[in-house]
């Protein structure tokens, strides 16, 4: 289990022994009838609930499912959020979040919702029981919609599924999964790189290069426009390193390949301009964290404008700069820097 996953399912376990000691410590007389949060019924404070869980607010999620079921214990997606809260809880409550999604999956509603079927796949993929994950991701798989929230959810079951038939190595369906994936979100470099690693893994090297090149294509294109996501840079260097691993492989196999010497040398050099767009991203967090403490030290300002223009984001280095000689009207290295900038606004203009 990653230390990501680790670190959810402890969080979640701490809001819900937080909540549930409060709820000892605070539960009302028993003719005391629990009243509505902001007017909203059960269902809604289900529904509400859910919604806070897939924005990772769990404490606020497990508030809301309490005062649901306090209120109204038979609302039928109360075992949904439960389950849901509790697989994030795991091991302690592996046992009865599968047995509450099952029971969920078995009603009216459940048996038309994907979130359910996803979640025990999941839970028994993680677990490394790949033959129990594949009927219930495959009942996701066809109940998802395409698209929640701006993610390719079902691509991304899909590549869950995948990866429960290479689990079970199966690799010509694990590599047909993953590529029937790719299909449903082509654009996603999320997907792309999740194709690169199973190919990579059944050893389909063409197909893994081709996705980790995409990725890296999709997640610089998503840089020029939003250039300050930790996530999309890890994204990055687990695709570069990944084909440095592919070419490697190669090379073993043939060292004086010309092909993939030449691959080899423009991944390593791909490589160099991903550490330094990460180690430029840790020097602009620390500037951050000096400006928070003091805004009037202007040099660090300037510093962190310089590098904000670096990592492609120069509109943010000009306002930044612009507050600073608003704020400090002699400061030269603003204005310099500022003019810079300005021109080279004026020269992408089209």
């Amino acid at each position: 289990m990653s230390l990501v996953r680790i670190l959810r399912g402890s969080l979640v376990l701490c809001a819900i022994m937080a909540v549930e000691r409060q709820a000892v410590a605070q539960m009302p007389p028993p003719d005391a009838a629990p009243k509505p949060v902001a007017g909203l019924t059960p269902e809604q404070m289900v529904d509400e609930a859910i919604r806070r869980y897939d924005a990772g607010d769990y404490q606020e999620a497990y508030n809301f499912m309490t005062k649901a079921e306090q209120i109204k214990p038979d609302v039928e997606k109360l075992s949904l959020i439960k389950g849901l809260l509790f697989l994030e809880a795991r091991p302690k409550r592996g046992a009865e979040a599968i047995k509450l999604l099952t029971e969920f999956n078995q009603t009216a509603e459940g048996k038309n919702d994907y979130r359910g079927n996803a979640a025990i796949g999941r839970a028994y993929k993680d677990s490394r029981m790949h033959r129990l994950a594949v009927l219930p991701l495959e009942r996701a798989k066809k109940l998802a919609p395409m698209e929640q929230d701006g993610r390719p959810l079902r691509a991304q079951i899909t590549m869950d599924l995948a990866d429960a038939y290479l689990g079970l190595k199966n690799d010509k369906q694990t590599v047909a999964t993953a590529k029937d994936a790719e299909s449903l979100a082509p654009n996603d470099a999320g997907i792309q790189l999740a194709l690169a690693r199973i190919a990579t893994a059944t050893k389909d090297y063409e197909t893994a290069v081709k996705g980790a090149d995409r990725a890296i294509g999709l997640l610089n294109a998503k840089a020029r426009t939003d250039p300050f996501r930790n996530e999309d840079i890890k994204n990055l260097v687990e695709a570069v390193e990944l084909k440095i691993k592919l070419f490697s492989q190669k090379l073993e196999e043939n060292p004086k390949d010309p092909v993939a010497l030449y691959e080899m040398s423009l991944t390593w050099r791909e490589k160099a301009d991903i550490d330094r767009r990460m180690n430029l991203m840790k020097a602009r967090e620390s500037g951050l964290k000096g400006v928070a403490h003091d805004s009037k030290n202007y040099k660090l300002q300037v510093l962190v404008a310089a590098i904000e223009a670096e990592l492609g984001a120069v509109r943010d280095a000009v306002d930044r700069l612009n507050d600073t000689i608003n704020a400090d009207p002699e400061n030269q290295a603003a204005i310099k820097l500022r003019g810079e900038l300005q021109a080279r606004l004026a020269a992408a203009q089209p």
